[in-house]
């Protein structure tokens, strides 16, 4: 299982692929289709997915200290911004 945490650098959108968020992985590493949440620097949490993950080029993995971006599932980029945390969901974790 994946245990990665990433602090949101940049967040844009790509026609026709979706919003994109870019940070650094700062602890463990994520997977292509990993159930994450969005930590938001106001105290909210949102739940989605990952789609993609690009480095240079598409990833199925990720590790930490790697520049990476996000494309993620039911996602806006209003629903994001620079600071947030991005964390894959942990079983005990509230829904």
């Amino acid at each position: 299982m994946s245990n990665g945490i990433m602090h949101v650098e940049h967040v844009f959108d790509i026609t026709g692929r979706g919003t994109v968020i870019s940070g650094k992985v700062i602890s463990g590493g994520f997977h292509k289709k990993d159930n994450v949440i969005i930590k938001h620097t106001d105290g909210g949490i949102r739940k989605t997915t990952i789609r993609d993950i690009a480095l240079i080029n598409f990833l199925d993995y990720s590790k930490r200290h790697d520049h990476i971006a996000f494309i993620l599932t039911g996602i806006k980029k209003t629903d994001v911004v620079d600071g947030d945390v991005i964390e894959v969901v942990k079983s005990e974790q509230v829904e």
